[in-house]
């Protein structure tokens, strides 16, 4: 499944599903709610680990709209009990720690994708910005 607007566009890269958008925008984040659902169900996912999946792709999506503008990626991977959902941004704000700073706005809008999954943690993106991982364990996909 692959599509293109002018808001974003979906690609398949080493069997994770990848959606991209130059700048998020409120209605960007309802678009990356519905491609997820999409992808997700594309892949056979139970319906309960979607509805969890899209309320973590809001979270991280809101948080760059708040804490860092600009250009994001996020990424789906389902490997056997487990989906990884990545959400990459340019932010050039030094990244304090690799984990979640509950004192700030942005640490504090993620508490609930922390509670929520297996982990979740921040990574330095090569090139700049962060990456924000989190895994949430599934029930196997059906076939």
């Amino acid at each position: 499944m692959s599509g293109e607007s002018e808001r974003w566009a979906t690609y398949v890269r080493a069997n994770a599903w990848v959606w991209q958008t130059p700048a998020v925008h409120p209605h960007t984040i309802g678009d990356a709610r519905q491609w997820a659902r999409e992808q997700l169900a594309y892949q056979h996912v139970p319906e309960e680990a979607v509805i969890d999946a899209v309320l973590i792709v809001s979270e991280l999506l809101t948080s760059v709209l708040r804490e860092a503008p600009g250009e994001a990626e996020l990424t789906l991977l389902v490997e056997d009990d487990l989906l990884t959902i990545t959400c990459a941004d340019r932010d050039t704000a030094e990244i304090r720690s690799g984990t979640l700073d509950r004192t700030s706005a942005f640490g504090r809008s993620l508490a609930i994708v922390d509670l929520m999954t297996r982990a979740c943690f921040i990574r330095k993106r090569t090139g700049g910005g962060k990456r924000v991982i989190a895994l949430l364990e599934i029930a196997a996909p059906e076939s």
